[in-house]
């Protein structure tokens, strides 16, 4: 049958393609990424069965290792008969006698062979529900500077109910170090983690290990090699079944050329034998940071549908043909066509149709149009069984032909090497074919442990066969291997790729040649630039990357073995994972500012998590700061851009002899206003002085860092919007995790510190599961931990959003991302206010995501992330801001305008009489409300939930006029006072500062601020309050302002 089948699918599993190509001559060597004896979540058992076949006339010797969590666990050697299939049941017991173990196979011949797995969940009396296991040869493993990207990821901590994802992955080489990141449908990083090897070894953990908030309905996991070599893959299990999917981390450098045209082989919408009801949902992955149009089309013809994935975002079509229109009871194979290249995955889902709960997949890696089996291609399955009823196993193939059709012949052989029936086919332009392997024989008897050998002679083709379980119906899908017969490839060496140097530094030029001789044209990436037999090239790699040459033919033999180019930094600067950047010495530190941390956010990545950056080639010179974000001065006019994401960072001049403490800060401003390039924040003495690492960060503000609109929240599977100035700092924060030991700074000793908005955000991250892993430590400094619930927002934003004009736009999120920033920021000019509330809602949202109750409940919980944690403020937060009243009238209206009705309360406990004027008084009231008697609420709920906690409390009248003001402390926290133009510290104010910073650097470095020669900061004690008061002299004191803050307390439930 040619084209689309439509009716009642007999025995319909579907499957996918992999190209594994085997060399003409020379040592083989195939990594078989996953095998298993071991238990599983929620009462699963899954055990593996491998296959090896010897496609020659000679017998040949097979040498197999496991590679299991402890290293090398074993190696045993197989001879394997001309022609034989050799099934091993339960290699990890049989062959390396383990009683429990996963890991990864490792086989080497002389010579070409096949090798395929299945890891199946046997726990179920009815059969098996597994997933199969395609071998890869070495050369196409992960090297250093590829990512490879396993597109179908969906977990859930819960029971019972939906899937959860285990990732995996093989460190081939001793050395190796591998980056693995756990990505969501909106391309935020969810969990991340670093795996080191000195020895090879398998590494395997569910995503609830990775990410602190592992409920993820859509996502990815990306893996980046960063030395060595690895394979790894992600296990979507159904917690019901326990059946598994199999998601490779694939590189995507195919197809060769746009349009990037890929055949997924396989899709379904059909009833099956056994009562099995097939539905073929795809996923895809967008890496780039634009958005991607994709066209799907039923394959020779039918629906065709259009698609957008977003920007680092992911899409899932869960019904493909459903989508198409086409009707029940069909399957065929599906065109996916974009402009860019993508991470495209598919998945065959059997749907009990009598309800019962869980689900039995398959997965569908699609191949690339212009890769299909031309003429001399012989396609071999192996392991194949026909067995009938309700029991074994039975096999269907199926046949997908190009453009122009195909052609050629089959080869039934016996698990021995014997032929047992010769046929035929000719399927037409673009058709799909499926039969059960006993019909393309003409029924004739199938043993089991058969092979499939299928000779191309004319056209393009691409196969699968589906091993689908009698007694579950859950398939297993095998891609096929090929056999290296001519003319494919041509006589002739293999192809050879070599570069001048396989270590330069950053901006050196690297001359790649080839060596091709018989060979077409072909490209090297990553760049896709052309490169012909005899050529060469010259690129200019920013970091450590490795190149391979891609032949323009459709014989995965004519790629040549991949050349890594380590990238290292000059003298006198850093190599970050950007590229390389040089600072600016100053005494006894050096200084590199903006650095960037993610890709501007600007057209369609405004309100989305932020993007990595683009790397840069050679040595970016750090000597100015990034832009500040956008936003409005005191004067109403717009400064900054959107294209702000950028950091700073301190270190010191010479190298240290040991990781010294990280300070991470994050500015105030209201989350409206600020920038981490002010000159107060300057870290030069923090770091000196305090022998620490400084690093500063801007963030989104207003608008763009904190909208919430239902529109945005559709965008995501987590239904929210908001909190993209948070997303920023968690990028920055996984910035510092990846880079700052290269500036002689602790990744594992992260303090987060900020003032005012940088500390409501710095108690937003503690409280905040996403943050989980990202620091160690926490200081607030005039900050808050009371966050609102994000439809207060939302109303908030729709302000916002009229007052734009795009309201009643068809696509309200395309209107405002349209819009200048300008015209955005000047339709609700920010307004920052320390003495009472604005009105607006910039800032963090209790959205159920980033935090799932205000920061304050959280903490009191203890369901924070329990890290040392510090708090204060100042004894004069609102003394310059406070606004210039002399009448005890204006006192009495502004209190009555803050509190409401409890100002009659508030009056008796501030009367004017006991303060030296109206304003004095007024002062007070905001200052204890707002600042210092919350910081108290927060230091006790803290405590509470189990966090180590110190207090202080700043009272030091540095402001001459107003006194201990907010923000006063920062000069003496950054030894900064340089940054205030006329102002010259006396020699104990120095001395004061100096005791404030090496406090700050000490907490950082071991969580608590005590040292020699500091005053002393006790713990924090809720029933005696203790404090440490910092002033000319500082000393702790039990109690700060008690008796007002008991009053605040009392009256919170009212505020």
């Amino acid at each position: 049958m040619g084209g689309w089948f439509t009716g009642a699918c007999r025995s319909c599993a579907l499957a996918s393609i992999l190209f594994f190509a085997l060399p003409a001559t020379g040592e083989e060597r195939l990594v078989l990424p996953g095998v298993a004896r071991a238990d599983g979540a929620f009462g699963s058992r899954f055990v593996s069965t491998v296959w090896l076949h010897n496609p020659s006339d000679t017998p040949l010797e097979v040498d197999l290792e496991l590679l299991a969590a402890t290293g090398r666990a074993g190696t045993t050697r197989l001879v394997l008969e001309p022609r034989q299939t050799r099934r091993l049941d339960d290699p990890v017991d049989s062959l390396f006698g383990l009683s429990s173990a996963a890991g990864c196979l490792l086989a080497r011949a002389d010579r070409p062979f096949l090798l395929r797995g299945v890891t199946a969940n046997i726990a179920d009396p009815r059969g098996t529900y597994g997933l199969a296991l395609p071998s890869l040869r070495e050369a196409e493993a992960l090297w250093p500077g590829e990512t490879g990207i396993a597109p179908w990821l969906t977990h859930t901590a819960a029971a019972g109910t939906d899937f959860r994802t285990n990732v995996a992955v093989a460190l081939l080489e001793p050395g190796s170090e591998v980056l693995v990141t756990i990505v969501d449908d909106t391309g935020l990083v969810r969990g991340e983690r670093r795996l080191e090897a000195k020895a090879p070894l398998f590494w395997q953990q569910g995503v609830g290990e990775l990410a602190s908030d592992p409920e993820i309905e859509l996502g990815r996991v990306e893996v980046r090699v960063l030395s060595g070599s690895a394979v790894a893959y992600a296990a979507v299990v159904d917690n019901v079944t326990g059946d598994g999917l199999l998601a490779l981390a694939r590189r995507t450098d195919m197809p060769s050329a746009p349009p990037f045209a890929l055949l997924l082989p396989g899709a379904a919408r059909a009833p099956g034998a056994n009562g099995t009801l097939w539905r073929t949902g795809l996923r895809l992955v967008n890496p780039g940071p634009a958005p991607v149009e994709v066209t799907l089309e039923a394959h020779g013809g039918g629906g065709r549908v259009s698609r957008s994935v977003p920007p680092r975002g992911a899409f899932e079509e869960p019904d493909l043909l459903g989508a198409l229109g086409v009707p029940d009871g069909s399957a065929g194979a599906v065109r996916v066509t974009s402009p860019e290249r993508l991470a495209v995955l598919g998945a065959t889902r059997n749907v009990d149709p009598s309800g019962r709960p869980g689900t039995f997949a398959a997965s569908q890696e699609p191949t690339a149009e212009d890769a299909l089996a031309g003429p001399g291609r012989v396609l071999v399955f192996t392991g194949l069984s026909a067995d009938s009823g309700t029991s074994g196993f039975r096999t269907n193939v199926a046949f997908v032909s190009g453009a122009a059709g195909a052609r050629g012949g089959l080869r039934l052989r016996a698990s021995a090497g014997a032929t047992l029936a010769d046929a035929v086919f000719d399927s037409g332009p673009s058709s799909w074919t499926q039969r059960s392997l006993s019909d393309w024989f003409g029924g004739a008897v199938v043993p089991r442990g058969a092979t499939l050998e299928v000779t191309v002679e004319a056209g393009t083709l691409d196969a699968y066969a589906s091993v689908i379980d009698n007694g579950t119906g859950d398939p297993a899908i095998l891609p096929p291997a090929f056999l290296p017969v001519t003319p494919c490839p041509p006589a002739g060496p293999t192809p050879l790729l070599t570069s001048s140097s396989s270590r330069v530094e950053a901006g050196s030029p690297v001359v790649l040649s080839l060596q091709a001789p018989g060979r077409g044209a072909g490209r090297v990436v990553p760049g896709d630039v052309p490169l012909g037999p005899g050529g060469e090239l010259s690129v200019f790699p920013a970091v450590t990357t490795t190149y391979r040459w891609i032949p323009s033919s459709t014989c995965p033999e004519d790629r040549s073995a991949p050349v890594t180019v380590e990238v290292v930094a000059p003298a006198g600067a850093v190599l970050t994972e950007g590229g390389a950047v040089s600072g600016i010495a100053s005494g006894g530190s050096t200084s590199y500012r903006g650095v960037p941390f993610g890709a501007p956010p600007t057209g369609p990545l405004r309100w989305r998590p932020p993007a990595p950056p683009a790397p840069w080639i050679g040595v970016r010179r750090a000597a100015t700061f990034g832009s500040p974000c956008a936003q409005l001065d005191e004067d109403g006019n717009v400064t900054g851009s959107e294209e702000c994401l950028t950091l700073n960072v301190w270190a010191p001049a010479v190298p240290p002899a040991s990781p010294l403490p990280v300070l991470f800060f994050i500015h105030g401003g209201g989350n409206a206003a600020g920038a981490s390039s002010y000159a107060y924040y300057d870290g030069t003495v923090l770091a000196e002085k305090g022998r620490a690492v400084v690093v500063t960060a801007n963030y989104r503000l207003s608008s763009f860092g904190w909208l919430a609109q239902p529109f945005l929240s559709a965008e995501s599977r987590r239904g929210v919007s908001g909190n993209y100035g948070t997303y920023d700092q968690l990028a920055a924060l996984r910035w510092v995790k990846r880079n700052i030991a290269a500036f002689g700074g602790d990744p594992a000793r992260v303090a987060i510190f900020g003032e005012s908005a940088g500390g409501v955000n710095v108690c937003t991250l503690v409280a905040s599961p996403l943050a989980a892993g990202l620091f160690e430590r926490a200081l607030i400094q005039s900050g808050g931990c009371a966050q609102r619930p994000l439809a207060e927002f939302v109303a908030f934003g729709n302000t916002l959003t009229g007052k734009a004009g795009c309201a009643q736009a068809a696509d309200p999120a395309a209107c405002l991302r349209a819009r200048p920033f300008e015209d955005l920021l000047r339709a609700v000019p920010p307004v920052v206010s320390v003495t009472s509330s604005s009105g607006q809602l910039w800032g963090p949202a209790v959205d159920g995501f980033v935090l799932s109750a205000s920061p304050e409940v959280v903490l009191g919980k203890g369901e924070h992330n329990r890290v040392p944690f510090a708090i204060g403020a100042n004894a004069d937060e609102t003394g310059s801001a406070a606004p210039p009243i002399t009448t005890e009238a204006e006192y009495r209206a502004l209190v009555t305008a803050q509190v409401g009705a409890l100002a009659p309360l508030v009056l008796a406990r501030y009367p004017v009489s006991a303060y030296a004027s109206p304003r004095k008084a007024y002062v007070a009231v905001t200052s204890d409300s707002r600042f210092i008697c919350p910081s108290r609420r927060f230091a006790r709920a803290a405590a509470k939930g189990g966090s180590p906690v110190f207090r202080y409390f700043f009272s030091y009248p540095a402001s001459r006029l107003y006194g201990a003001v907010h923000g006063i402390e920062i000069p003496f926290v950054f030894g900064s006072f340089d940054a205030f133009a006329g102002y010259a510290p006396s020699a104990a104010e120095r001395a004061l500062s100096e005791s404030m910073n090496a406090a700050w650097a000490r907490f950082a470095a071991g969580g608590d601020p005590n040292g020699e020669g500091l005053p002393h900061w006790p713990a924090y004690d809720p029933v005696r309050d203790r404090t440490l008061v910092w002033d000319l002299p500082s000393g702790p004191v039990d109690g700060v302002r008690t008796d007002v803050c008991d009053f605040w307390d009392s009256l919170v439930a009212s505020l």
